[in-house]
Parts: C-alpha cells; sequence; structure tokens
C-alpha cells in the first residue's frame, strides 16, 4: 500500500526518493504552473493518480499539505525538524543552494509552517540534529525502528 509523507525541506526528501524507484518527490512549485483555484485541485488529482499506481509520495510544505486535506487525502506521516535544529536545516539548505535566496526565505517562513504542520492530524516524527529522511523510512514506506 503505497504512502504519502510529508517532509520538510532540508531533510534529504529529494535524495531519499532519488535512490528509491518506489518513490516520487512532488514539489509544490509543480502546482504553480496552474492557474489560481486550480493548483490545489491538480495538484491533489497528481497524488492520487501516483498513489493509485502504487508508488510512496513525498511532499515538501505545508501549502502542498493543505491541498491534500482539503481534499480529504490521508497524509500518513509528516516529518520535520525539531525546532532546536532550525539554524542546523537552513546551513543545510545554503549549502546545497549557495546561490540561491532559498534558505533565507526559508528561514523566515519556518516557525509558521512547522506551526501550521502540527496542525495536521498525522503521525509527527521529529527530526534529531543530524538526521535525515533516510534515517526514519525504509524504502517500502515503514518506519524504521
Amino acid at each position: 500500500m503505497s504512502k504519502i509523507y510529508v517532509a520538510t525541506s532540508g531533510t534529504g526528501k529529494t535524495d531519499f526518493c532519488k535512490t528509491h524507484l518506489n518513490w516520487v518527490d512532488l514539489d509544490w512549485a509543480l502546482a504553480e504552473y496552474f492557474p489560481g483555484p486550480f493548483a490545489e485541485t491538480i495538484f491533489s488529482r497528481i497524488v492520487l493518480y501516483y498513489k493509485a499506481h502504487g508508488y510512496n509520495i513525498m511532499i515538501n510544505n505545508f501549502r502542498a499539505t493543505n491541498a491534500l486535506v482539503r481534499f480529504k487525502i490521508p497524509v500518513d506521516c509528516i516529518i520535520m525538524p525539531k525546532p532546536e535544529i532550525k539554524d542546523e536545516i537552513i546551513n543545510r539548505l545554503s549549502e546545497r543552494d549557495q546561490n540561491s535566496t532559498w534558505a533565507t526565505e526559508y528561514s523566515q517562513i519556518f516557525d509558521t509552517e512547522m506551526e501550521a504542520l502540527n496542525q495536521v492530524d498525522c503521525q509527527k516524527i521529529y527530526l534529531e540534529s543530524g538526521q535525515y529522511v533516510s534515517d526514519i523510512i525504509n524504502a517500502d514506506g515503514s518506519l524504521k525502528e
């Protein structure tokens, strides 16, 4: 059975998905190609398509998660950093995208996004310092013990 996970920026979700062929990394940016109110609908349908074809799905932020909640598509688990490792996560983003302003932008919305994700009714896993998605999830979508 396929799973839907949310993993925030800087947690290694993209690298995890690249190394496991049964995982799809769906970035909300995909939905931004569609006009206004259609973005959430299109994004949700893409998620359902991959789920129906047996893929595990990793999405990346509250806006994407909100689209799923709105269309009553259950999220299995949210993987997010503990608040005290915010600086570590921002540093990971800075090192990954040295020419990008994303790390700075993300540092400004980090607390708001974490608070919003905490409101979603599903299992939550909080990463410790040095942990990544690959430390939490097995290739089949089950959680490591």
